[in-house]
């Protein structure tokens, strides 16, 4: 509303112009500069008003953006994690000699421990809004309850998967424990195998996607354990021929998954650290572009060619130097 009553004062300050090229033409020179340096005050005046008015209003739009946004993921979440615990609802099939049923239980807990790995990318996005945003009272309560039941819901499927696994694992074979884990050796270096992208967006995406592989890693960790402890139970019982060899194979996988974690690890650290320069680069080009807004509106007073003082000039030359840009030194 304030910048929409600069409109009409702009108007007067044209009509008021005009008045004074009229009266500069009548006075002498001492007069006619004073009437030219009063117009000149009242202009850059107004422009530093409205200056401070955009700066205001842009502040504010960014926060009414920033709440909607959080209301949204807020609300978007609540609802995602009343169907994750719908799901806990239903009972897992503890003893079943049914295999196939076990099987397909494990599977609809994977895809929700999946899906809660996604997701905790949004989830941490929108604390970071709620430490930024003045929330009230029910918003921070309704905050608090949602990171609870959410920490306590992925801590519950990751359980019950772990449960239903080990129940399965103590139905195979060695060798078959062995086949599984060779197949999954395979997938996680083809998985690795991917180059990390340079774009954001493929940054971003490639996150999503390391953080189900994570998930995976986890979930598959509890096979190689049960393979160490049936192979170190083999090796007690004399089932083996050659202890040593089968003894250093045991240790072999033990030392290839810990470097399949390490490289795990480093690809992650890699690509959040290129996500956190682009958004670094992103948030200094916003705020570059604001910055340059600002100093624009001096400038702009000048551009029909009126004239200035030596010093006020120098002054606006150094407002606009490098030197004197935090977000260009930054």
């Amino acid at each position: 509303e304030l910048l929409r009553s600069q409109v009409p004062v702009q108007a007067s300050l044209q009509i008021l112009q005009e008045l004074g090229e009229q009266l500069k033409q009548q006075v002498d020179t001492s007069a006619a500069s004073a009437i030219q340096s009063d117009h000149l005050s009242l202009a850059q005046r107004l422009a530093g008003v409205e200056q401070a008015l955009n700066r205001q209003l842009t502040a504010l739009q960014t926060g009414v953006q920033d709440y909607e946004t959080f209301n949204k993921q807020l609300e978007s979440l609540d609802c995602w994690l009343v169907e994750a615990e719908e799901a806990l609802r239903a009972q897992d099939p503890n003893g079943c000699t049914d295999l196939a049923v076990i099987q397909d239980r494990m599977e609809e807990l994977k895809k929700l421990m999946l899906k809660f790995s996604s997701m905790t990318p949004e989830l941490e996005h929108l604390n970071e809004l709620g430490y930024r945003l003045p929330l009230n009272d029910s918003e921070i309560k309704r905050m608090q309850n949602l990171n609870r039941s959410w920490s306590t819901a992925s801590a519950q499927t990751t359980e019950r998967f772990s449960k239903l696994q080990s129940f399965l694992l103590q139905q195979q074979t060695f060798l078959e424990k062995c086949e599984t884990w060779m197949d999954f050796l395979l997938q996680t270096e083809e998985n690795m195998a991917v180059e990390i992208s340079g774009n954001y967006q493929s940054l971003i995406d490639q996150q999503k996607a390391h953080e189900l592989f994570q998930a995976e890693m986890f979930s598959r960790q509890q096979i190689l354990h049960s393979i160490i402890s049936d192979g170190q139970r083999m090796l007690e019982q004399g089932q083996v021929d050659d202890r040593d060899e089968f003894n250093m194979k045991l240790t072999l996988l033990s030392n290839q998954w810990q470097g399949v974690v390490r490289r795990a690890q480093q690809r992650r650290g890699i690509i959040d650290g290129l996500i956190r320069q682009w958004q670094r680069y992103r948030e200094m080009v916003e705020k570059l572009r604001k910055w340059l807004l600002e100093v624009s509106h001096p400038v702009e007073v000048l551009q029909a060619g009126n004239t200035i003082p030596l010093q006020q000039a120098r002054s606006m030359l150094d407002a606009v130097q490098v030197h004197d840009n935090p977000y260009l030194n930054a």
